[in-house]
């Protein structure tokens, strides 16, 4: 049975697909020959220590920065490699940032409407949209500005203003680091949510294993530069020990990934920010 979810999962095109990818920064290896593949629709959790390449991972996905050698595809299409780089506004990906990035100068309401796809909104259907935003965030008084909001009124202002272009992959480096547990949990839950409500694809960055736990469809783990495995939530669970009751998980726990419990093994040898 496993091997034939393995084989039905895998004739899926890739929302995402790094291949062997590599960077150096200042002659240190921070990736190296890190590979992976992300299912459209699906939530990827990327767990590993402080300084092991996730943040950077996800800063050239985005386009912020150029790998040394390796490839990335966005729905087949190749957007990254050592000769060609497109640029993060032609990607339709948007990021949370781990410090979140808001303005402190602009209310809910310009944040959202800064974010919005120009094209698709125009003056009459703006209103609307922005209103859809803060329902789904569970976000109110869209005339606040950041200082006057919680950490957790924070951290859903900016996973709405990354949803108001319309994205079909999001990119989260640790935006739940700084928030007690019982708020953090309720904020998964509703980022699931949003996943299953809009069909998004989500790489979800965390150094936290009950986050990955909790949150991923499938979870990898990192190590020296490159994706040592790649777990389903229950044998993650069991890996980890982590002491969960079971209607806690919210990953799709249905089958494997199609690298599930492969290794990769390694090669060898800037906030935009509105004018005030």
């Amino acid at each position: 049975m496993r091997k034939k979810i393995i084989q039905l999962q895998s004739k899926i095109a890739s929302a995402v697909r790094v291949k062997n990818l590599g960077k150096t920064f200042q002659n240190q290896e921070v990736l190296n020959g890190l590979s992976l593949e992300i299912l459209p629709g699906k939530i990827f959790a990327l767990m590993g220590p402080s300084g092991c390449g996730k943040t950077t991972l996800l800063r050239l996905i985005a386009g912020l920065e150029k790998p040394d050698w390796g490839e990335i595809y966005l729905k087949g299409k190749l957007v990254s490699s050592p000769n060609n780089c497109i640029a993060p506004n032609r990607r339709s990906l948007s990021m949370v940032f781990q410090d979140l990035a808001l303005w402190p100068h602009m209310t809910i309401r310009q944040h959202l409407d800064f974010g919005l796809n120009r094209k698709k909104y125009k003056r009459n259907s703006k209103r609307q949209r922005i209103e859809e935003l803060l329902g789904l965030v569970h976000l109110g008084n869209s005339d606040a500005y950041p200082h006057q909001l919680s950490g957790g009124q924070k951290q859903r202002l900016a996973i709405a203003r990354a949803l108001a272009s319309d994205p079909e992959i999001l990119l989260l480096d640790e935006p739940l680091s700084n928030l007690d547990v019982q708020l953090k949990q309720t904020l998964i839950k509703e980022l699931k949510n949003v996943s299953r409500h809009l069909g998004i694809t989500i790489l979800y960055v965390t150094h936290q294993p009950e986050e990955a736990a909790y949150l991923g469809d499938y979870i990898a783990t990192v190590e020296h530069g490159c994706i040592s495995a790649v777990y389903s939530p229950v044998d993650f669970i069991k890996q980890q020990k982590i002491l969960w009751e079971p209607d806690q998980l919210c990953g799709d726990i249905s089958g494997p990934h199609p690298a599930s419990r492969q290794s990769v093994h390694p090669m060898p040898a800037s906030h935009s920010t509105p004018n005030q």
